[in-house]
């Protein structure tokens, strides 16, 4: 009504929207309440999933013409953001009649509807409580080693919103650590300065009470293999917006980082560099640096970290004087007394002087000299730990001086040596200058040691300068080829030294030189002057360069089976053969191979028929020998003679003359001719003196060594022991191509007895000058079988007989032998007849020619029953062999007339006997005529001539 006074119809119904404007079609929520009159009822009517609306707490009261409603929402995470929310609100009344919608709207500087949420109050701290993420601190970027513990802390709420902490459980935080680009101090964009380190890794947390959360984190670890120096950056974020079991698909993290928790990975400790000592108006190492007594000992450092150092080194001394306390002259970990230095916190490369030691803290009273350790001890802004430093005791320290009381400097004049040859120096040759020096205060004290080679006068020319103190060798680069070496050899339990120098002189420094005579220098310092030891002219040791140089052979092998032979100026070969060749340039009239020599030219070699040519080159190596292969092409070598040269070339102002050799090619093997009646048949008796004539037939003459003549006697198919031997045939003249051997030979070694069945074997072993072997009759793989007649006196028995065969107890036996000469030569026998005890029982004696035979005739009594074991035995030449008869038996009384009857039928056979001897020893005087005759016959044939030698079938005229 216009009258508020006045009582309108009720409200029936009251609709509420949220929006983000005006615009209903945009509302998120709607909401309404009706049957307000009768029984109120709140209804959702859209917008449920975002912000349902609570019933139980929503009310409605209504008085005249006005009605007060609460509205309970419970917003989701779904609520996106809003940044000023619209409110319209519309009722109805009884009549039907409407109003609204109101819209209400606030302008406030935040979003009225918030679901996004932020990190804020991020910190990270280091076990000692330092704040890693202060960058107003002085330190920032902290320097931090592997593996380092880290807490990372800070609080979650809504974006933007004052003291609105999200709950317990409603986010969760995530810490990040990942290596980033070093700041662009320019301005520009940060940029890897080398390979991208690709490194990150994440923890996460749940919020607590208060939103806070709390997370445990640590620097990469060594197998991360993140590389020291590499920036590495801490933020923070959430990994869920809301309750682990809500859809919050439109909250978004809104944690802005101005500036990110930064620190450097510094995993690489700070190195000592140097410790040096000023000395002499020089630096020098200090570590085992001698410094003489009476001025201070000045110690300069040089120290380094790629990342930065700290601000603070611990310097640890001990001077044997003052901190010795046990007086073992051995410092121990307790003896030693620390200083401490300031150096520049975060340098990276410093030089800093050290407090200066005197010398008088160091030598002990009453001693010559005394020690001085040094020991650093530091770290970096990470608090990696000093490299380099050393630890306590001499063996492990940084550097151990020693101070000495001066001494004097000796140097033997007689040691002093320099290997000339003939007084001259060889260009690219190696020879040494040698001498002995003494020092009480050792080789190490001395300054330098400098060796002039040509002379006081000249001293910037041809220079070696030894600095022991460093080992270090300083030379004149344009007159040695290589860096002169100093050899130090110290005599036991003396501080004296053999020095030797080896330097080598370059061909050009030894050309400009020319042939004057030089006079070596040399020159000791010490404590920066010239000792004045009077060795400024060694006029002994005066020598002058030497570079005048000439080829020569080296070595020429045949490398192909059969090899070679040469006689000093010509070497045989084979057609095709490959050949090795070694050539060396020599410095004149030595065997010193002229090292390093100039490469301003080459070798050409040729090898020539006289017509035909071949031809190549080689190179000069830096040792002086040049090795390289030639083939005997038979393209070229048409001909059996020719030459092989090699001959230099481009070796501009050097005199080298060509060499060469004669060249023989040899297609032929040389072959053996036995001379008419040698090596044909031998008499047994005749064999230890026979005279051997043998030819050997070569186109290319045969070496002028001896002719090697193989014997041996076989034996029914077997060697005889001991009977190989090798006689060497010297020449007796040469023929034209034939090559006459000649010499009496013994075919019969010591200790070997020939028998009837031998024979001999022969051949000849040899090569011509090319590598073939013999050929034909008489060669290895042709020997000759030599025949031998075999004369000796040989009796045997021919026939033994004894009668009667069955004796009888008392009977007398006549027993017979025939002993035959079945050799050619005669000789005397003596037959033995022996019982079975060996007696001797009767025996006879004859000579007998070739041929001839005796008849022998003992009688003797049966006496005793059994076995008589009668034997015949030829004295020296036969075994005893058993005479043929029976048992003798015992005599019958009973038979006695039976006695006449066996005398007359011996008697018969006695007879009858004589017959067959007689026609037995006709007909064996008939087999031996014919068997004489055979020999004879083959005697005959076996000295037939050889046959005539190939060589002469062409010739038109008898030789």
């Amino acid at each position: 009504p216009l009258n508020p006074t006045e009582d309108a119809p009720d409200i029936s119904a009251i609709s509420l929207y949220l929006g983000g404007n005006a615009d209903l079609e945009q509302r998120l929520v709607h909401v309404q309440v009706d049957r307000i009159q009768q029984a109120p009822r709140f209804r959702q009517l859209g917008g449920a999933g975002l912000a349902p609306l609570d019933v139980q707490n929503s009310s409605v009261s209504c008085s005249t013409n006005t009605c007060s409603i609460t509205w309970s929402f419970t917003s989701t995470w779904l609520l996106d953001d809003v940044d000023d929310l619209h409110v319209l609100v519309s009722a109805t009344d009884e009549d039907g009649l409407e109003v609204g919608p109101k819209v209400f709207v606030r302008k406030t500087a935040f979003n009225e509807i918030e679901n996004d949420l932020e990190v804020v109050d991020f910190t990270v701290s280091d076990v000692s409580s330092r704040r890693i993420d202060d960058w107003t601190n002085s330190f920032w970027p902290f320097h931090l080693n592997h593996s380092q513990a880290l807490e990372a802390r800070g609080r979650v709420r809504m974006e933007g919103i004052a003291n609105q902490w999200v709950n317990q459980g409603e986010a969760e935080a995530t810490v990040t650590m990942r290596a980033v680009p070093p700041k662009n101090l320019t301005g520009g964009p940060d940029e890897w300065p080398g390979t991208p380190v690709v490194w990150s890794q994440s923890w996460q947390a749940e919020v607590g009470p208060g939103g806070w959360f709390t997370v445990p984190i640590s620097t990469p670890s060594e197998s991360d293999a993140v590389p020291s120096n590499t920036f590495l950056e801490i933020v923070p974020s959430l990994s869920r917006r809301g309750p682990m079991d809500a859809i919050t698909a439109t909250s978004d993290d809104r944690t802005v980082v101005l500036t990110p928790t930064r620190f450097l990975h510094d995993t690489v400790s700070p190195q000592v560099d140097s410790l040096t000592v000023l000395d002499a108006g020089r630096e020098v190492p200090a570590d085992e640096h001698i410094t003489m007594y009476g001025k201070d000992v000045a110690l300069r450092l040089e120290i380094s970290d790629q990342e930065g150092l700290a601000s603070q080194l611990e310097v640890w001394t001990w001077l044997e004087s003052l901190h010795d306390s046990n007086n073992d002259g051995v410092p121990q970990s307790t003896e030693y007394a620390m200083q401490t230095v300031s150096l520049n916190r975060g340098a990276r490369e410093l030089e800093v002087d050290l407090p200066l030691i005197a010398s008088e803290n160091v030598v002990p009273n009453g001693a010559n000299s005394g020690l001085l350790s040094v020991v650093l001890v530091g770290q970096d802004l990470a608090g990696n730990p000093l490299d380099g430093g050393g630890d306590f005791g001499t063996e492990h320290d940084l550097a151990t001086l020693s101070v000495q009381r001066r001494a004097d400097t000796v140097l033997d004049v007689d040691s002093i040596t320099l290997d000339r040859q003939s007084g001259f120096l060889f260009a690219g040759n190696e020879h040494r200058f040698s001498f002995t020096l003494g020092d009480a205060n050792g080789l190490g004290s001395l300054d330098a040691i400098e060796l002039a080679l040509l002379g006081e006068q000249n001293e910037s020319s041809c220079f070696i300068h030894y600095l022991p103190r460093f080992a270090e060798v300083q030379h004149d680069e344009g007159c040695f080829v290589a860096s002169p070496s100093v050899s130090v050899e110290q005599r036991p339990l003396a501080n004296i030294y053999d020095i030797s120098v080896a330097f080598r002189l370059t061909w050009n420094a030894t050309r400009d030189l020319g042939q004057q005579e030089l006079t070596p220098s040399l020159k000791v310092f010490d404590e920066g002057q010239d000792l004045g030891l009077g060795l400024y002219s060694l006029s002994s040791l005066s020598w002058m360069a030497h570079d005048l140089v000439e080829l020569r052979w080296i070595e020429i092998v045949d490398t192909q089976q059969p090899y070679g032979q040469d006689n000093g100026s010509t070497y045989w070969f084979h057609r095709n053969d490959k050949v090795q060749h070694s050539i060396g340039l020599y410095h004149q009239n030595t065997t010193i191979l002229a090292r390093d020599f100039p490469q301003t030219g080459q070798f050409e070699w040729i090898l020539s028929d006289g017509e035909r040519t071949g031809g190549g080159v080689v190179n000069l190596t830096t040792n002086g020998r040049v090795d390289f292969d030639v083939y005997m092409n038979e393209n070229v070598l048409y001909s059996d003679t020719g030459e092989f040269i090699v001959a230099p070339t481009g070796f501009e102002g050097y005199i080298i003359h060509p060499i060469s050799y004669g060249v023989v090619v040899d297609d032929v093997a040389p072959r053996v001719v036995i001379a008419a009646g040698v090596l044909n048949n031998y008499a047994s008796n005749a064999m230890t003196a026979v005279p051997i004539s043998v030819s050997v037939n070569d186109d290319t003459d045969m070496p002028p060594t001896a002719l090697e003549m193989h014997t041996q006697i076989s034996r029914v198919g077997q060697i005889v022991e001991g009977s190989r031997q090798v006689v060497h045939l010297p020449i007796a003249r040469v023929l034209n191509d034939f090559t006459v051997y000649e010499d009496v030979v013994d075919f019969v070694p010591a200790g070997v007895e020939l028998t009837s069945s031998d024979v001999l074997i022969v051949w000849f072993n040899a090569t011509d000058r090319s590598g073939r072997s013999l050929v034909g009759r008489g060669s290895p793989q042709s020997p000759i079988t030599v025949g031998i007649t075999w004369f000796a006196f040989e009796p045997e028995f021919t026939e033994t007989t004894a009668t009667p065969y069955r004796p009888v107890l008392g009977d007398n036996i006549s027993i017979y032998a025939r002993v035959a000469n079945d050799g050619l030569l005669g000789g005397e026998v003596r037959v033995v007849l022996r019982d079975d005890l060996g007696k001797e029982l009767g025996n006879g004696t004859a000579y007998l020619e070739k041929g001839e035979y005796r008849n022998f005739v003992w009688n003797i009594e049966a006496w005793k029953e059994g076995r008589l074991l009668l034997t015949l035995e030829i004295e020296n030449h036969s075994l005893r062999i058993p005479v043929p008869l029976a048992e003798i038996r015992a005599r019958d009384p009973s038979s006695s007339a039976g006695d006449m009857a066996t005398f007359s039928l011996s008697v018969l056979a006695f007879v009858v006997a004589g017959m067959v001897l007689f026609v037995v020893r006709q007909r064996r005087a008939q087999r031996d005529e014919l068997y004489h005759l055979e020999r004879i016959k083959r005697i005959v044939s076996l000295r037939r001539p050889p046959p005539k030698p190939w060589d002469l079938s062409d010739t038109s005229r008898e030789e």
